[in-house]
């Protein structure tokens, strides 16, 4: 294994970054994409499903389920 040098800016980049990423760029000058966001949903007992949401989608969630407003519940202790 080597390295080779971003076609942008010049630094040496591992040739593993292009085997894992599929990109000859360096980090710094990769664009970055916003990171997705999942959701684990219990449809039954078994096991549960991660769903993979937009940021707005996500937020909604979150701001639904915020464990603050639980007051006065007891946590589940097995």
């Amino acid at each position: 294994m080597g390295t080779h040098a971003c076609p942008t800016c010049g630094k040496q980049v591992p040739d593993e970054r292009f085997e894992v990423v599929g990109d000859l760029r360096c980090i710094e000058c990769t664009p970055q994409r916003p990171r997705a966001k999942g959701v684990m949903v219990y449809d039954h007992k078994t096991a549960g499903v991660l769903e993979i949401c937009n940021d707005e989608q996500f937020q909604a969630i979150k701001s639904h389920n915020d464990p603050s407003k639980d007051e006065g519940m007891e946590d589940f202790k097995p």
